[in-house]
């Protein structure tokens, strides 16, 4: 597939036993034709440091839910070079989308989840922004679509 390599790390407490933690921490290990593909998070903040080469990453706020879509506004669009890191919580950065722009790149992430009691620990909701409506306010009203359509349209949209 086109997915990075994702690793998760574990912390291991004075008698080398897993340590139960209220986060998750990952690398993810793209090749030159990995592609994270637009997606919205629920019930879940995250943050990601470039470690390894360069990551284009786009990101949009989620500004509204309605039913088969998402309003969304674009916050940025930049390649990353390692050090940088981007942030998604619930409104702001919601949704991201990563790409590599080297051979080889590696992000470090850190996510938090189970944010919502009472519901899943967490939610991805694959977006389509480039097959999206603009809006007069300088939003859009992008499609949820399934995981199988997001790899279709963008892995080779990078």
């Amino acid at each position: 597939g086109h997915d990075p390599q994702k690793r998760f790390v574990t912390m291991l407490d004075d008698q080398d036993q897993p340590v139960k933690l209220g986060y998750g921490l990952a690398l993810f290990d793209f090749q030159e034709n990995s592609v994270i593909t637009p997606h919205a998070h629920k019930h879940m903040v995250s943050a990601h440091m470039v470690i390894d080469g360069r990551v284009r990453i786009r990101t949009f706020d989620r500004v509204q839910d309605e039913d088969g879509a998402l309003i969304i506004r674009p916050t940025h669009d930049i390649v990353a070079e390692s050090g940088y890191s981007a942030a998604m919580t619930t409104p702001k950065d919601n949704v991201h989308w990563f790409a590599p722009r080297t051979a080889r790149a590696m992000t470090l992430d850190v996510i938090i989840d189970g944010l919502d009691a009472g519901q899943d620990p967490y939610l991805i909701q694959p977006v389509d922004p480039l097959g999206g409506r603009q809006l007069a306010d300088g939003t859009m009203r992008a499609p949820l679509i399934s995981f199988e359509r997001s790899m279709e349209l963008y892995t080779a949209r990078r």
